[in-house]
């Protein structure tokens, strides 16, 4: 019998906890929240009467403060193909310097299952200054916003006609980038959870893409 959206959310919730603190974190739980009956939320602090403003997780491994945090957010619902499989329905990432807000943003990857607004569902926004540079091409489109972080870098994967990308990047991916790039200090095998957790990740997508492309499969 497939376990129910509400036992999938919290098992994800302690996947990504315990991805986490294998890897860049020391004692963070990532919550479950019940948002309505068809849909669940993932993050930090999170609860029932409480499921739509996570707090900051600290990228430390020890007790020392922390230069930078990640806000990490998940809205999770059932397939819509079978109505018993976990699926993202938005996946949203930021790595920030400092707990200030938005200003400090190095770069964010978000997800929205259905997007309808033109731009890619899966993308990053990198967080810069350009100067006169960008806001003069932007200007001379036409555009509204005139800043790099109001791109949509898309990132690939597998777009499909229910809707959604599989194959998209993870949290997984933001974790090495970090660590690769001497960002955040990381503990012992760290790569292995990073291995660990894809290998989940892309067999429940591979998963998916049968039920999806049964015909292909």
């Amino acid at each position: 019998m497939t376990p129910s959206l509400s036992k999938q959310a919290k098992q994800f919730a302690d996947d990504l906890s315990r991805l986490l603190n294998n890897t860049i974190t020391d004692g963070i739980k990532l919550s479950a929240a019940k948002l309505s009956d068809e849909r669940y939320t993932i993050g930090r602090n999170l609860s029932d009467r409480n499921p739509l403003d996570p707090d900051l997780v600290a990228l430390t491994t020890s007790k020392k403060k922390a230069e930078l945090y990640l806000f990490a957010s998940h809205e999770l619902c059932l397939d819509d193909t079978e109505g018993a499989w976990l699926m993202a329905s938005k996946t949203n990432y930021a790595v920030q310097v400092g707990e200030a807000g938005e200003r400090n943003t190095l770069f964010a990857y978000d997800y929205v299952r259905k997007l309808n607004n033109g731009y890619p569902l899966a993308h990053f926004h990198i967080y810069g200054d350009g100067g006169r540079t960008y806001s003069s091409i932007f200007k001379s489109r036409g555009r509204k916003k005139d800043k790099l972080r109001d791109l949509h870098f898309p990132v690939g994967g597998l777009v499909h006609d229910g809707g959604g990308i599989l194959f998209r990047p993870i949290l997984e991916d933001i974790i090495e980038m970090l660590v690769a790039e001497g960002l955040v200090e990381a503990r012992p095998k760290w790569d292995q959870a990073i291995r660990e957790g894809r290998k989940r990740f892309y067999e429940s997508q591979l998963r998916a893409a049968v039920r999806r492309f049964p015909g292909v499969a």
